[in-house]
């Protein structure tokens, strides 16, 4: 099982590379459909992408 923080490191990583291209790289470089948006938009909805993703992989290993 993986711990609380392995869960929001990984859920943070993969919301990331959702909304960016090359994000494992340093190079935060929205994806084309994201590259209109402003910054504190992107930030703002990879940061509800990451609880979800977070709450999804804590409720299948039951520690809601």
């Amino acid at each position: 099982m993986k711990t609380k923080k392995e869960i929001e490191e990984y859920a943070g990583g993969f919301a990331k590379s959702f909304f960016y291209a090359n994000a494992d790289e340093g190079k935060d470089l929205p994806w084309q459909p994201f590259e209109g948006w402003k910054e504190e938009a992107l930030q703002k909805e990879m940061q509800y992408l990451t609880e979800a993703f977070k709450e999804a992989m804590l409720w299948a290993q039951n520690e809601e």
